[in-house]
């Protein structure tokens, strides 16, 4: 079993900034790429890879995202309240103000709903962004992608 994860309250965490992440103009990774990215990524939070993370993130969420040290106290936060992991209940490709979000979404022992982490990327796959939070209270995501 995996870490858990868990947040105090109902309020979604946010790790990264996502002020100052602009578009590319060269074209989106294919939704199969990004959920492989989604899966390595969730990974890396939940194995304690901080470095690994940062270094596959924007300058904008380097900096909002705390560090190596701001990452690995999230996780600790989490791991202290939700208990283990039981089951992974659905791993997908959203997106979320025209840009590509992941979406783990997992039952732990020590919460009664769902928990989801995402993983908000730009075109190239760089992590703009990081949500945690119990599913009752995820952001709406866009009903469509956007037209490339």
């Amino acid at each position: 079993m995996r870490p858990s994860i868990f947040i105090s309250g109902v309020t979604a965490a946010l790790l990264f900034s996502r002020s100052g992440a602009a578009q590319s103009t060269h074209p989106r990774l294919t939704e199969a790429q990004y959920l492989t990215l989604g899966k390595q990524y969730t990974g890396w939070f939940f194995n304690g890879r901080a470095d690994s993370l940062l270094a596959h993130a924007t300058p904008q969420a380097q900096q909002g995202s705390g560090g190596v040290d701001g990452i690995l106290q999230q996780r600790d936060r989490l791991a202290s309240r939700a208990g283990n992991e039981t089951m992974v209940l659905v791993e997908k490709m959203t997106w979320r103000r025209g840009m590509p979000q992941f979406w783990h979404e997992a039952m732990f022992d020590h919460f009664e709903e769902p928990l989801v982490v995402r993983w908000v990327m730009d075109d190239k796959g760089a992590i703009i962004g990081m949500g945690l939070g119990p599913k009752s209270s995820t952001p709406a995501v866009d009903s469509l992608p956007p037209k490339d």
